[in-house]
């Protein structure tokens, strides 16, 4: 049995992946549906009557075990006025649903039972993990320290970091430092996920939206800007929040580690715009095949700057490592699933698989396609860094009439979920600072 869920406002009432997913198709939920999966709400301003207005319409039927008995509900509507929590959001919708359940005679009383135990040990579960959350922040803020206090809140693509950032950075009163090497990129909103203002609800943001898509952004360069910011937040008594999957914008700020102050070479950059991807690898493995084995062959940023810095010093990046030390007093936090499965366990990762699918199903539906089309007539192209990127570099062959879009949504399903693999390795080594 199906169920559909819509939300009024800009973009389908939606950023990215949800569970479970709010589109305008509908989907399928499975047997059971967990409290915290419930859709999320949208925030919108009436000017006139200077309020806040959460609207969201559930069309029945619902879960396919517990609600069989409930055939062709009529579609309804909530709306909630004024300020409103994601939580109590939700509380809103369960009693919708109850109401919508006790409104039904036929369906006999044995039923209200399970359903409603089925509510309650969901609701405690739910509150459980945020409690677990909370009491991990408290504990954290309570322990003393003799350096400054830092929150990292990482994990692979799609996995749920931004809700959870955006609760924490409520809770604190602070602000986020996104450690994403795609959203620093301007114009690039769809595909890289992007955090929208509504959505930020009055969470100052940085390292978002800063860099052109032709320029060229090093780990030295996100460490020098990323740094003033944390400073700033520490002397207004704030705890800065590092959120985001890319494990060496994070390294840099988290470790204390030399990092190669060397600027991008123009001369050399222009000499690398003449090679392909594989001449330019085959070229590192030539002069730096130790640290040419830890990047992948087309991650072409990484192997440009791999290069700079052995030509200019003569050194490998891998000499600039130092032995990884904390530099502060840092939590680190990532996204519980349903479940609780450890984010190493195999069954998180099969999890992340398939939102990573129906996260990429869901960008094309938002219209990635006439974002890359805008890229390209705003001039910019495949070359240039910021499109190189997972996700976008996938596009050329689209374009250019090699792959038909079937072909297209697979291949970058697959980058992406290769890319989630990725990171989840690189991400044990922070499993003894859970």
């Amino acid at each position: 049995m199906n169920a559909k869920f819509k939300v009024l406002g800009k973009n389908g009432g939606q950023r990215g992946i949800r569970t479970p997913e709010v589109v305008d198709k509908g989907f399928t939920v499975p047997p059971i549906w967990p409290l915290w999966n419930l859709p999320k709400i949208r925030k919108k301003w009436k000017e006139k009557s200077k309020k806040w207005f959460f609207t969201i319409t559930l069309n029945f039927p619902l879960v396919s075990v517990l609600l069989e008995p409930l055939v062709g509900l009529e579609p309804t509507t909530i709306r909630l006025q004024g300020e409103c929590s994601t939580n109590w959001a939700k509380v809103a919708i369960i009693c919708v649903l109850a109401r919508e359940i006790l409104s039904r005679r036929r369906i006999k009383s044995n039923f209200f039972a399970v359903f409603f135990l089925h509510l309650i040990i969901l609701g405690i579960i739910s509150s459980f993990i945020d409690f677990m959350y909370t009491q991990k922040v408290k504990n954290f803020l309570e322990k003393k320290s003799d350096t400054p206090k830092l929150i990292v809140i990482f994990g692979p693509t799609a996995s749920g970091k931004t809700d959870m950032s955006i609760e924490i950075a409520k809770y604190l009163d602070t602000e986020i430092i996104s450690t994403d090497s795609r959203q620093i990129y301007k114009y690039m909103d769809i595909g890289t996920g992007k955090i929208t203002p509504e959505e930020m609800q009055w969470v100052k943001h940085h390292m978002i939206d800063i860099v052109d898509p032709q320029e060229s952004f090093s780990v030295w360069e996100f460490h020098a800007r990323a740094k003033k910011y944390m400073e700033k937040m520490w002397s207004q008594w704030k705890i800065p929040l590092l959120v985001g999957g890319t494990w060496l914008y994070i390294e840099s700020l988290i470790f204390d580690f030399h990092i190669p102050k060397i600027p991008a070479s123009t001369s050399l950059r222009s000499t690398f715009e003449t090679l392909s991807n594989d001449a330019l690898y085959t070229k590192l493995m030539h002069i730096d095949p130790v640290y040419a084995q830890e990047i992948h062959p087309n991650n072409r940023p990484y192997i440009e700057r791999a290069l700079e810095v052995k030509i200019l010093t003569g050194k490998s990046k891998k000499d600039f490592r130092t032995d990884k030390i904390l530099t502060y007093d840092t939590l680190f936090l990532y996204p519980q699933i349903p479940g609780g499965h450890d984010v190493f366990s195999q069954e998180y990762r099969e999890w992340l698989y398939e939102r990573i699918n129906q996260r990429v199903q869901m960008m094309f539906e938002q219209g990635w396609e006439q974002e890359i089309r805008g890229l390209l007539e705003k001039w910019y192209s495949f070359d240039d860094a910021g499109m190189n990127a997972i996700g976008y570099r996938e596009f050329k062959d689209y374009i250019s009439w090699e792959i038909n879009k079937h072909e297209l949504i697979k291949k970058i399903q697959q980058h992406s979920r290769n890319y989630a693999k990725r990171q989840i390795t690189w991400f044990k080594k922070y499993k003894k600072y859970l």
